[in-house]
């Protein structure tokens, strides 16, 4: 049983994960975290929108994604020692 494939595709999937954290944290240094309310400020509160906007949808795939690399990368390991505890159990003769 060759996993090379099955781990080449989790590593991916944990890059991609990693390289969503860093651009949310890219995204997070420019939200404004003062309340902007008065008409003069409409500007710049469309533009805290547009950022809030960003950053739930880059949480929302952040953590869908790292649920599943963790899951795939439990199974990996799962498939790993039930193959492991196969080639173990085999009697040589």
């Amino acid at each position: 049983m060759n996993l090379t494939v099955y781990i080449w595709t989790w590593a991916i999937l944990a890059v991609v994960v990693l390289c969503l954290a860093l651009y949310r944290f890219t995204l997070a240094g420019h939200e404004d975290e003062s309340l902007h309310v008065s008409a003069v400020e409409a500007q710049q509160v469309a533009q805290q929108q547009v950022v809030f906007g960003k950053l739930n949808r880059v949480e929302f795939w952040g953590k869908l994604l790292t649920i599943v690399v963790v899951l795939y990368g439990l199974v990996i390991a799962g498939l790993y020692l039930y193959h492991s505890w196969l080639q173990s159990s085999q009697v040589t003769g």
